[in-house]
């Protein structure tokens, strides 16, 4: 059942992810690519360890 629901959702996410950078690309500086890239690699590494580290303490993920 969850690949019924995760499957669109990742392909619609990936998809809006294509738009924005293709948006950024073509009417901004590359550095501004560059930025947007690391603030999403940032972000995507600083929420799995904070979540991690909440786990790790006995929380429950939900």
């Amino acid at each position: 059942m969850l690949l019924v629901f995760a499957l669109p959702y990742g392909i619609g996410s990936g998809m809006l992810v294509v738009a924005l950078n293709a948006y950024v690309a073509v009417r901004s500086a590359n550095a501004r690519i560059t930025w947007l890239h690391a603030t999403t690699a940032f972000g995507a590494l600083v929420g799995h360890t904070v979540l991690g580290w909440i786990i790790a303490d006995g929380a429950d993920w939900r």
